[in-house]
């Protein structure tokens, strides 16, 4: 029998072998689990705010856009989760892209609200103005945490549906490619979990300072900055895990460059987009200053006494001229009683004040009805390392000395006490001069002291004697 003069023909006509298809079964539980990836960002988010309806209303109109764009995002996950097995991975690309941009969104809805409330407090009391940044920057971080635990659902869902994914497909190179693409996006998903909390303690730490007294910010500052970073920490190894995943995929298909650049832009693209967009939620340099004090007070007297509350004592600032916290001159002591309420008033004293200026300053002050007074200094404490260096104006703290003001014409029948060289003289008794520091009850024994020819260093003395005394020192001044 003779050989076919043209057997290519005949090899033409052999039909192809068949093709396994993906399960459809397999793709459609895959479909099924990307759709719990708002469930679970809003499980998230519950665990971690405590107060789903204040952290919420805190948030504003941003986040509904934020649920918005996730609801969103869900639905094209699941619709990329099926198609995955089928090798048309762009529809899950398209929905990491809108899973990234949540944070975007939460990013620019952060800048307007703090850019405004920046511009309106403008308006308010100097004293107030660091309360209410503080405030608003803590109620804005509810918008990081939204998008965060949103995002974390979502990745984790879309890691889980792309590993059912790859069991579904038939075609060697896309099911790996889907295997480490899901891998990749659990740990993205793990790292967004503790971006979450680490948005949380920042929220918290924003809101406790808002109300805090002076003498508790200090431990706020650094438990809130010591959660932070452990957050981050832990965030730091499952991003790392995440990239290591990348790595390995990307070794094991090097052969195949589709494949591989399914896994590369599998996790590069929520990892850049979640991690650029999270740097827009952050304060800009003026509203943090503000919130942070910084650059605000002027450097004091080094002094050990009780700490300043700044809601109890407004603090007039003396050095080469007498300011006013929000740094105006202050030149008329009438203007400066119809601006604010002299009642009760703190001082505060710069290095190398003059201690005659400071006795002739109480003198007017007394005459424009101020009862008490605080004599103000700082005391400063060296601040942890993970805490950012625009805070370290926290750990410096006002101190001061408080007395009691009168005139000799109103001290009829006063008791004096006189000082000399061992101390404070009180019925017959000696006092040493203390330089220690204690509380001091409002309603102490008073001890009436003139002030005429006592140095500025002497009174400075009496109040830390006062305090270990638990007395409370009258200073009375000439008429």
């Amino acid at each position: 029998m003779c050989a076919p003069k043209h057997p290519e023909i005949y090899a033409a006509r052999v039909p192809d072998s068949p093709v396994e298809t993906p399960s459809v079964g397999m793709s459609i539980l895959a479909a099924l689990l990307a759709l719990g990836g708002v469930p679970a960002g809003f499980t998230v988010f519950l665990v971690m705010t405590r107060e789903p309806s204040s952290a919420w209303n805190e948030g504003g109109a941003g986040m509904f856009a934020i649920v918005g764009l996730a609801m969103l995002a869900t639905v094209v996950s699941a619709v990329g989760a099926f198609l995955a097995p089928r090798g048309v991975p762009g529809v899950m690309g398209a929905a990491l892209a809108g899973t990234a941009l949540l944070m975007g969104v939460a990013g620019g809805a952060y800048r307007t609200a703090v850019a405004d409330s920046f511009e309106a407090i403008q308006h308010a009391s100097p004293l107030d103005r660091p309360i209410i940044m503080r405030g608003v920057l803590g109620e804005v971080a509810s918008l990081v945490i939204l998008a965060a635990a949103l995002a974390a659902g979502l990745l984790l869902s879309q890691g889980l549906s792309l590993l059912v994914a790859s069991l579904a497909s038939r075609q060697a190179s896309m099911k790996r490619a889907t295997l480490f693409t899901g891998i990749g996006l659990l740990f993205l998903g793990a790292w967004q979990v503790f971006t979450t909390m680490n948005a949380g303690a920042e929220r918290d730490l924003y809101m406790a300072m808002s109300h805090a007294a002076p003498m508790d910010r200090l431990v706020l500052v650094v438990d809130g900055f010591a959660r932070m970073a452990s957050s981050r920490q832990l965030g730091l190894g499952a991003l790392l895990a995440a990239l290591i995943v990348m790595v390995a995929g990307l070794l094991a298909l090097r052969s195949e460059r589709r494949a591989a650049a399914v896994v590369l832009f599998g996790i590069l693209v929520p990892l850049g987009g979640l991690g650029g967009f999270r740097a827009m939620a952050r304060p800009s340099a003026e509203p943090l200053a503000l919130a942070t004090a910084a650059g605000s007070q002027r450097e004091l007297l080094p002094l050990d006494a009780t700490p300043v509350d700044e809601r109890d004592f407004q603090v007039l600032t003396l050095g080469t001229e007498l300011r006013s916290d929000d740094g105006v001159v202050v030149t008329d002591m009438g203007a400066l009683k119809e601006r604010i309420d002299l009642t009760t008033i703190g001082v505060g004293l710069e290095p190398g004040v003059d201690g005659a200026a400071v006795m002739t300053l109480l003198g007017k002050l007394k005459k424009a009805s101020t009862r008490t007074v605080a004599l103000v200094g700082q005391t400063r404490k060296e601040p942890p390392g993970f805490v950012p260096a625009a805070w370290h104006p926290v750990f410096t703290e006002r101190r001061g000395l408080i007395f009691d003001l009168q005139t000799e014409s109103g001290c009829e029948g006063c008791t004096f006490s006189s000082v000399t060289e061992k101390g404070l003289i009180v019925d017959d008794e000696v006092w040493p001069l203390e330089t220690s520091s204690f509380g001091l009850a409002a309603d102490a024994r008073k001890v009436y002291v003139k002030t005429e020819g006592l140095t500025l260093q002497q009174v400075l003395s009496l109040g830390h004697t006062a305090m270990g005394k638990a007395v409370r020192i009258v200073l009375v001044l000439p008429d």
